[in-house]
């Protein structure tokens, strides 16, 4: 299954603190491992302007493969 994630969705982990609960985070980064996790590039480039977690910013930051730019059929829809 191949999970899509938005600003809202990253807005949430703000409050999941990576020092509290490593293994929340460890999970999340094994979805993005397995390739089972992707956004879009417009999600990458509102993270910062909307979220003020630094530790959310550096997650985006480091996984910035997963948010590609939006098909045809996509944008189409």
């Amino acid at each position: 299954m191949i999970y899509v994630i938005d600003t809202n969705s990253l807005n949430v982990l703000k409050n999941i603190y990576p020092d509290t609960f490593p293994s929340f985070w460890e999970h999340f980064d094994g979805l993005v491992t397995a390739g089972h996790l992707v956004s879009v590039e417009e999600v990458m480039n509102e993270v910062p302007q909307v979220i003020d977690a630094p530790h959310v910013i550096d997650w985006v930051d480091k996984h910035r493969d997963i948010f590609g730019p939006p098909s045809e059929k996509e944008m189409e829809y």
